[in-house]
């Protein structure tokens, strides 16, 4: 008898692209384009409308469909 153990479905590798000082319509496109998916959080309570920040970082290794959190304001 053997025993096969799944790693589960394998997505490519994507960088987080820069999207910072975007508008969050932009920044959550351009996202979209490269594979992932987008959260926006908004930093300061006021439907912050620009990307100051993201994570995973910019430049940071992810799987395709994973969830970018942008933290606007």
């Amino acid at each position: 008898m053997r025993l096969y153990v799944s790693l589960g479905p394998k997505f490519p590798e994507v960088i987080v692209p820069d999207v910072r000082n975007l508008a969050v319509e932009a920044a959550t496109k351009a996202l979209e384009r490269a594979g992932l998916r987008a959260r926006v959080l908004d930093s300061c309570g006021s439907g912050g409308a620009t990307v100051l920040d993201t994570e995973p970082v910019a430049g940071a290794v992810a799987r395709e469909t994973d969830l970018v959190a942008l933290f606007a304001c």
